[in-house]
This record gives structure tokens, sequence and C-alpha cells, in this order.
């Protein structure tokens, strides 16, 4: 996770992923939501990384759950979009990836 800056919510110091997901998966409003990236977007130093994490954490969560969060902060997976792969599609979009970058990533 890329996090340069503290992300306080609520008064509370989210320092690590799961901390994140915990506050973001309590959230039950679109408002509230967005409020909640915004908030965490200004601690990422790239455009778009705090809903691509939500949208990638999301993918860990039940069928429900991840629907229900990529509704409510309008998000996404970065790879999969909103649908559930099987483990075979998930492996070879694995494969293909690494693939097309040559195993290279942004931060190289």
């Amino acid at each position: 996770m890329e996090n340069d800056m503290q992300f306080v919510w609520r008064g509370k110091h989210l320092e690590k992923m799961g901390q994140i997901m915990d506050a973001a998966v309590a959230i039950t409003t679109r408002e509230e939501a967005q409020e909640f990236l915004t908030a965490y977007q200004a601690t990422c130093t790239k455009p778009g990384v705090a809903a691509a994490n939500i949208g990638y954490a999301a993918g860990y969560y039940s069928q429900d759950t991840a629907q229900r969060l990529y509704e409510l902060f309008s998000v996404e997976h970065p790879i999969f979009g909103r649908n559930r792969p099987t483990s075979d599609e998930a492996f070879q979009a694995g494969l293909k990836l690494g693939t097309n970058t040559g195993g290279q990533t942004d931060d190289a």
C-alpha cells in the first residue's frame, strides 16, 4: 500500500491496509464513502491509489461485501473490475500481467 502520510479517520489513525478496510467496511452511505475515499486519497502520493487499494482489497471479502464496497465507493478491482474470477481466471490474469510487464512494476 502506498501511503506516505498518516490517514486519520474519525479520530483513528489507520496505518495498515487491514485498518483502512475495517473502517471502509463499516461505512454504510455513499456520502460517507466518498468522504472516506477523499480523505484516504489525500494521504497518497499518486492519483487513484486510494480507489485502487479499496477496489483491490474488496476482492478478498465475500461476494456480497465486495459488491457493497464497489457500489458504495464507486470503485472496482484494478484487474477484474466488479467480476469475481475463478481461481484459474485469476491465475491466468496474473500470468498475463506478469508477461505484459516483463516482471516490471511502476516502481522499477
